[in-house]
């Protein structure tokens, strides 16, 4: 443990604190974006996601198939810390990431 990383130290957060307005501001944010994001997909049909996405060399379901895992890889790191452990984002880490 470093300096930093003790709870005492002044530049530690205080991890006592009622979450703030700023917090529940961008949470409510996030809820928002999400239920947009679930609007948007539930409206694109078989066409569309063969279509060529605004990134060079993707298709509307490249794109959609990248937000899904990366999904899934948020869900996997926050069941581990349910458990109280760490778990790396990509299923064997920046290698396995690399291999994808």
């Amino acid at each position: 443990m470093t300096t930093s990383d003790a709870p005492d130290a002044p530049d530690a957060p205080d991890r006592t604190a009622a979450p703030g307005a700023e917090l529940r501001r961008d949470l409510d944010g996030a809820v928002d974006a999400h239920r947009r994001l679930l609007q948007r997909v539930a409206s694109i049909d078989d066409e569309t996601v063969r279509r060529p996405s605004l990134l060079p060399g993707w298709t509307v379901g490249h794109v959609l198939a990248h937000l899904a895992r990366n999904a899934d890889s948020h869900v996997r790191m926050l069941v581990a810390g349910e458990r109280g452990e760490v778990a790396d984002q990509y299923a064997g880490g920046a290698a396995g990431r690399e291999a994808e």
